[in-house]
């Protein structure tokens, strides 16, 4: 009988597990001032949870309100060390990815810093190895590149940007040849997610195990959209079923999916690392300019809803019933069979 209720109890506590999963988070979006600017955006990122939105020749940084494009006299056209190919950032570092002018190849970083309310870009250590169709992520002291090289080899670039004299570590490359939608770094761990027949998949490396094919995404990656959280979860933009795509959470310990509600967009041209979510860019509807909405993970509340506490009175009750039976049982007996 002891063992019947341990197991009711048990499994009611496992019941339980999905409802208290999806009351703790929901989401909150809100629009941000459009830019009027008629150049295509080539990056957005955030550094130090001010956003910049960035041009072949301009650069803006949101203000502090959040309220207006500020523009920047600091240009991505006032270095010479080639074109800019693309931005990396995790809401509080920024980064520059540049390349030749006759190719796709990024072959140079730049550093990307905020003071007095104006942009400043610093050169890092030129890359070991021209890289094309490149991802970048970037942690509190890491930045990593994950790209093809001139063979078309998946290649994996590290760079403590946090120290006195930077320089590039050549990591091992995912299997096969196909280019990375998203490149991310959690914890000890790299994840990548790389198009298969009918998908994508999302292989993930640890220094212990190497890579390991953590199964099919579902949906398809905005490329670039993800962004670690937490010291466990990866928020992604996928898209599914030909819908509008939605904020996703990849769980790295148990290797679940979650679909963060009230999440969808449309449009999205670039997508940045912002507070606890994501910014991202679109075309507006009408008139000219870009576009801009985030999207942040919010703790509920009301943790628990009344199901939760039902469950929990259930099993409290339980338990002092448990209790108070054996009592009353073993109390007809003798002292030192009750103790026992």
């Amino acid at each position: 009988r002891r063992f019947a209720l341990a197991s009711l109890l048990l499994l009611l506590s496992v019941l339980a597990m999905p409802v208290l999963a999806e009351s703790l988070s929901k989401v909150e979006s809100s629009k941000m001032p459009v830019l009027a600017t008629d150049q295509p955006l080539v990056g957005l990122l955030a550094i130090e949870g001010r956003a910049v939105a960035i041009t072949a020749r301009h650069a803006w940084v949101l203000d502090a309100g959040r309220g207006e494009w500020v523009p920047s006299r600091w240009s991505p056209a006032t270095t010479a060390s080639g074109n800019l190919k693309g931005v990396a950032g995790n809401g509080r570092f920024g980064f520059l990815l540049r390349g030749a002018e006759d190719g796709e190849s990024v072959t140079s970083v730049e550093r990307l810093s905020l003071a007095n309310e104006q942009l400043a870009s610093a050169p890092l250590p030129a890359l070991p190895v021209a890289l094309n169709e490149v991802r970048a992520t970037v942690t509190a002291d890491t930045l990593y590149l994950g790209g093809l090289d001139a063979a078309g080899k998946p290649v994996v670039l590290s760079l403590a940007h946090g120290a006195a004299k930077p320089e590039w570590t050549l990591g091992v490359g995912w299997p096969g040849t196909t280019a990375a939608t998203s490149l991310v770094a959690q914890t000890s761990g790299i994840l990548v997610t790389v198009p298969v027949a009918g998908g994508e998949n999302l292989l993930r490396w640890t220094a212990d195990a190497g890579w390991q094919d953590k199964g099919p995404v579902p949906g398809k990656i905005v490329p670039g959209s993800a962004r670690a959280i937490g010291q466990a979860h990866v928020i992604y933009l996928v898209a599914r079923d030909d819908g509008a795509p939605q904020m996703m959470t990849f769980q790295t310990i148990t290797g679940s999916w979650a679909t963060l509600p009230d999440s969808a967009t449309g449009g999205v041209i670039h997508v940045a690392a912002l507070d606890d979510g994501l910014l991202w860019a679109s075309r507006p509807e009408a008139g000219k300019g870009v576009a801009f909405e985030s999207t942040q993970i919010q703790s509920s509340k009301l943790l628990l809803r009344w199901l939760d506490w039902i469950v929990i009175a259930v099993y409290l009750v339980a338990m002092l019933g448990i209790g108070l039976h054996f009592y009353l049982r073993e109390k007809r007996g003798s002292t030192s069979d009750f103790f026992v």
